[in-house]
């Protein structure tokens, strides 16, 4: 990649030409004064092909002269060089034959560093001048210089902002601030389609967007600038193939191509198996196979719910906590089994999936996760089973059609209540919602026959309203201990996790109690709980280890993973604690395993006395205690609190700020998301 560029300057009766060490080069016919950056890939470059900038880029200069390259040359010293004038400071450093310590005034040290990394730069320094002074960041002028070199000149010039999305990190704003210290004119219409892509990228990061109405991306575009109706219209008859545009009960989406393609494909995907299976049995023999197996005794509800998903060769199961999804996924393996068909059953994480396989009648089915199923590099599979399937992404559910043909069967099965997945897309959802696949609905509440608060606490939540609840001193399984001040909070959920629910229950509070905090940052957030806890556990006593990055860790802490190790065997989510060191390796132990870690490995390790909702999907534990403060109130959501509440089996304490808390409860846009994909699924289905 040519990533040298040549500079001229005219300052009055001054000119200079500084190329970098390659003299052949010429900016020809140019009239103006300035600083003009011209690209190295022509000898003789024009005016009108060179990027202008009416004053010195002294700014540039001095962040060039103070980085890593000139050592010992901090901001202070390279103003002072800078101060003797850019020209001047330029000249001195390419004429290799000047003592500099005498024309830049600098000692003899600081001109060995300015000749060391000018030297080692000298091709790339006009263009990094340049970079700098547009005030690109460290990492984007990487970048640049790496995969587009001096043609960014080119880019700048032409279509500025056909970089956001291609350098990374490069925000619309940054964009715009360097469009306008390069005074260029670009057609309102290319601005528009540019913004329009950097919308809809950031909405599916932050927010898990895969789609966006045209009326929300222009509210969000006239947040950055002003948008003419006429200029607005001429780029939505405009837009680049890279952006597509649909109507959706009568209102206008936009989707990037590369989401509008995976929706696509996976609408196909899946509407090719509905059309072309066959229901397993008859409704006859569905009612005979409605009871098994054996030891399980179905509801009626049950019963209609399996046979569903015995004469569908695409089905959803959808329900809340004590519904009976687990019995049903019993019934259905092992009716499934009797008839003869291959089973893979899998979920979307290591800790749901060993929940699958800890379920008795469970483990000769070998549920794995998602990810360990497609790196058996199967061609294809006969029935696929997915539980905790909301926690798929669409990228995800890309990846398991790749293993759908069209005489495959799938079923679904998860809670269509809980947190949409953590990557973008609600893939669950839009199933549902499509209204062409069959879904079976559990409403029966089957856990703890005589009634369970903890269900009735996250029915409420999800239906927008305050949970009743007990005083947390009493035998009730799901309690709201009111506290607003968040230092006597941090007191009460320390207390209730080292002492009030461990005497209650007669529990380990490491094995068997899980705080579940909304926030990392805070006196009540994950990094703070865990450093406390840990504190007061092991105050006193000699770590077996202290980490660069990562608090130090002791013997006996509770620990999570947080990647998947499939070497080791560890998943995303799976927690243990620390047994002990030998030599240079660590012991932890995941459920009874003794698994030896070097100090890399670590790095996926941290404390986990405290951890995020999302980051308890798909587990579940004897107690949870959810702090709430006021910190919290813009992270709260409706299903949020449902999933950290469900989490809980015997014992749910919520303690914090009432107010913030009833306001999480009625919010129920904050886990909303836009997705045509149960459009596509309407409409590909029902063609």
């Amino acid at each position: 990649m040519e990533s040298r560029c040549g500079i001229k300057v005219i300052d009055g009766l001054v000119e200079g030409n500084f190329t970098g060490g390659q003299k052949e080069l010429e900016l020809a016919n140019t009239k103006s004064d300035g600083w003009f950056f011209y690209s190295a890939s022509k000898k003789k470059s024009l005016e009108k092909q060179a990027l202008y900038l009416p004053r010195a880029p002294e700014q540039g200069l001095v962040r060039m002269l103070s980085g890593p390259e000139f050592d010992g040359i901090g901001e202070g010293t390279a103003s002072k060089i800078v101060s003797l004038g850019c020209i001047n400071v330029l000249q001195c450093l390419e004429d290799d034959t000047l003592k500099l310590s005498e024309a830049l005034l600098v000692s003899e040290k600081i001109e060995l560093s300015l000749r060391k990394g000018w030297n080692e730069q000298r091709e790339l320094w006009p263009l990094k001048l340049l970079l700098m002074e547009l005030e690109f960041s460290n990492a984007s002028i990487r970048f640049i210089l790496d995969e587009l070199g001096s043609e960014i000149i080119e880019i700048l010039i032409q279509r500025p902002y056909s970089l956001i999305g291609l350098v990374t990190r490069l925000s619309f704003e940054e964009v715009q601030s360097i469009v306008a210290r390069l005074n260029l004119d670009i057609d309102p219409k290319d601005k528009i389609i540019s913004g329009i892509h950097f919308c809809l990228h950031r909405v599916e990061i932050q927010r898990g967007h895969t789609a966006a109405p045209v009326k929300r991306i222009r509210k969000d575009l006239e947040a950055q600038f002003e948008i003419d109706d006429n200029d607005f219209e001429r780029a939505l008859n405009a837009l680049d193939n890279q952006l597509i545009l649909t109507e959706h009960d009568e209102i206008p989406f936009i989707q990037t191509k590369q989401t509008f393609e995976r929706d696509q494909e996976i609408a196909t995907r899946v509407s090719s198996i509905i059309k072309n299976s066959k229901s397993l049995i008859s409704s006859k023999a569905g009612q005979d196979y409605a009871d098994l197996p054996s030891g399980i005794r179905l509801s009626d509800e049950q019963k209609n719910v399996l046979r569903l998903a015995l004469n569908t060769p695409v089905s959803v199961i959808t329900g809340g906590p004590g519904t009976g999804k687990t019995s049903i996924v019993l019934a259905l393996l092992k009716a499934l089994e009797d008839l003869g068909k291959s089973i893979t059953i899998c979920a979307p994480t290591g800790r749901a999936a060993k929940r699958l396989a800890e379920t008795q009648g469970m483990k000769k089915y070998k549920p794995s996760t998602i990810h360990m199923m497609l790196a058996r590099n199967l061609k294809s599979v006969d029935v696929l089973v997915i539980d905790e399937a909301s926690m798929i992404d669409a990228d995800l559910m890309l990846m398991v059609c790749n293993v759908l043909n069209e005489k495959s069967r799938l079923v679904l099965i998860g809670d269509a209540d809980q947190l949409p997945p953590v990557k973008s897309g609600q893939v669950f959802r839009d199933f549902i919602q499509s209204g062409q696949i069959p879904v079976g609905r559990l409403t029966k509440i089957f856990r703890q026959q005589s009634g369970s608060d903890i269900i009735s606490a996250a029915q409420s939540v999800i239906s927008g309203e305050f949970p009743r609840s007990g005083d947390g001193l009493t035998a009730k399984d799901f309690s709201f201990l009111e506290e607003g001040d968040e230092l006597n909070l941090e007191q009460l959920v320390i207390d209730l996790y080292l002492r009030k629910l461990p005497r209650q229950l007669g529990v380990d509070p490491i094995d068997d109690i899980q705080i579940l905090s909304p926030m990392r940052k805070g006196i009540v957030g994950i990094d703070n709980l865990n450093e406390k806890i840990q504190s007061l556990l092991h105050g006193g006593n000699k770590p077996l280890v202290n980490r660069k990055f990562g608090p130090s860790l002791y013997k006996g802490d509770k620990i999570i993973q947080t990647k998947n190790n499939y070497e080791k065997g560890i998943m995303n989510g799976d927690t243990g604690f620390v047994a002990g060191r030998k030599k240079d390796n660590f012991q932890l132990v995941f459920d009874g395993k003794n698994v030896d870690f070097s100090y890399e490995d670590l790095n996926s390790i941290q404390l986990a006395y405290a951890m995020s909702i999302h980051k308890s999907q798909g587990s579940e534990y004897q107690a949870v205690i959810i702090p709430i403060s006021k910190h919290h109130q813009h992270m709260l959501g409706r299903n949020l609190l449902y999933t950290a509440i469900t989490r809980g089996r015997e014992r749910v304490a919520i303690a914090g700020d009432r107010r913030t808390l009833d306001a999480g409860i009625k919010t129920e846009w904050r886990d909303f998301r836009y997705s045509l994909l149960g459009h596509w699924l309407s409409k590909n289905i029902g063609d």
